[in-house]
């Protein structure tokens, strides 16, 4: 008997720190880079990870309020906001937190960052807390009685988003001084978040699987092509204009190709678990991280197409260069065009443009270059029309990778 109590004590260690596995709800991730990331949840919980949520350690915060939102200001500064209006910060990775008090006690849902100081914070009545000293002091800005604000995202340090319950819609494109209310053209309901790509491409999510797009700033809302079961979708996230994932209620995942118009269901609501996703995170295009009740968490690395409830371990990650993610826009051309493609860890890249009889026309780039989203302009405004190829060769730790894609220059 006493074997078997150390046994089931052993799994519950190793499902803690190897993958996670909490009984609490983890209501927030984020990612600073393509593998270190901090999650937040209830009964003050904190967990950070340095593999991409292979492994994770908790962190102690002192607290027992259920913590609704966190943002990294730097590698080592993390604020996090949540039950009661508390707000509390650490400048040493989590090591240790410091309670910092707001003139309000109800709750805070979500915090988002303008810049590397500056940040506001949202929840219940309405309410906005600015603070401009990387979550020292808050002063409040903005209320609105009878309304609970649940996601906040800044675009860049003027253009920002505040969204909620009643179809709360907030814009400020002055680095939240002033903010304007936008819900008038949206149907009454409780949206959950929204994934701003650019000023004018925006998508919202929530209550009864409501997805609306809007691709004039906020002013007017279309919803999303696909009929959606009647279920809360919790968090979208878009990793590109067109790329997207919003998930939800018994384990859902939404996935969007063309910008928020159509949705599939990567995992289906009818799988055998009901546990709810809370959030969605990407360190990259590629990889990212779900988190929800009773510690669920799943993984891809792929943008989103597939998904594992078991994370990848840091010796194959080096290993994954997604060839399904190699694209150049727009394609036809005249005369330039994007390439693009994600590299998963530092490497050596070479970048080469051929033209239909094999001939190099071009070599874009040969060197070293870091993790993360890789962006290079071909123009093409010396060649003639025709059909030409892009090869990508990149090696990381010795894998060596070559993809290639087609593209049409018109003139």
């Amino acid at each position: 008997m006493k074997l078997l109590r150390f046994f089931s004590a052993l799994m519950i260690f190793l499902n803690v720190f190897i993958y996670g596995q909490t009984t609490l709800v983890e209501q927030s991730v984020k990612y600073i880079d393509l593998t270190n990331a901090t999650l937040v949840g209830e009964d003050g919980l904190a967990m950070k990870t340095s593999d991409g949520g292979f492994t994770w350690q908790t962190l102690t915060t002192g607290i027992t309020n259920v913590l609704y939102g966190n943002i990294y200001f730097d590698k080592s500064t993390m604020i996090a906001v949540g039950e009661n209006g508390v707000i509390i910060k650490t400048t040493n990775a989590g090591l240790n937190w410091e309670i910092k008090q707001s003139t309000i006690t109800t709750h805070l849902c979500d915090v988002g960052a303008i810049d590397s100081n500056t940040a506001v914070a949202c929840g219940c009545d309405g309410i906005l807390l600015l603070t401009s000293d990387k979550g020292d002091t808050w002063e409040q800005i903005y209320t609105q009685p009878g309304y609970q604000c649940n996601d906040i995202h800044f675009i860049n340090s003027m253009t920002g988003f505040a969204v909620g319950t009643h179809s709360m819609l907030l814009k400020t494109t002055d680095g939240a001084v002033n903010w304007t209310d936008m819900r008038i053209t949206i149907p009454s309901f409780e949206i959950s978040a929204i994934s701003p790509r650019t000023d004018e491409k925006l998508t919202i999510v929530g209550e009864a699987g409501k997805i609306y797009n809007s691709t004039d700033g906020g002013f007017t809302w279309t919803p999303s092509n696909t009929v959606l079961p009647d279920l809360m979708i919790k968090d979208v996230s878009f990793t590109s204009e067109n790329d997207g994932i919003a998930v939800g209620e018994d384990e859902s995942i939404l996935r969007t190709t063309d910008g928020g118009d159509t949705w599939v269901f990567v995992i289906p609501t009818t799988r055998a678990g009901t546990r709810d996703f809370q959030a969605v995170s990407f360190s990259t295009p590629l990889n990212g991280m779900l988190v929800g009740e009773n510690g669920v968490q799943a993984f891809t690395t792929d943008g989103g197409e597939t998904w594992s409830y078991n994370p990848v371990k840091p010796s194959d990650r080096a290993a994954i260069l997604t060839a399904g993610k190699l694209g150049n826009y727009p394609n036809p051309f005249n005369p330039t065009t994007k390439i693009s493609f994600e590299l998963p860890a530092s490497g050596t890249v070479s970048v080469n443009i051929y033209d239909i009889s094999g001939r190099e026309v071009s070599r874009l780039f040969d060197g070293n270059a870091k993790a993360g989203l890789q962006e290079f302009i071909f123009d093409a405004s010396k060649l003639s029309s025709g059909v030409y190829f892009y090869k990508v060769t990149s090696s990381i730790n010795g894998n060596i990778n070559v993809q290639t894609g087609r593209m049409l220059l018109v003139k």
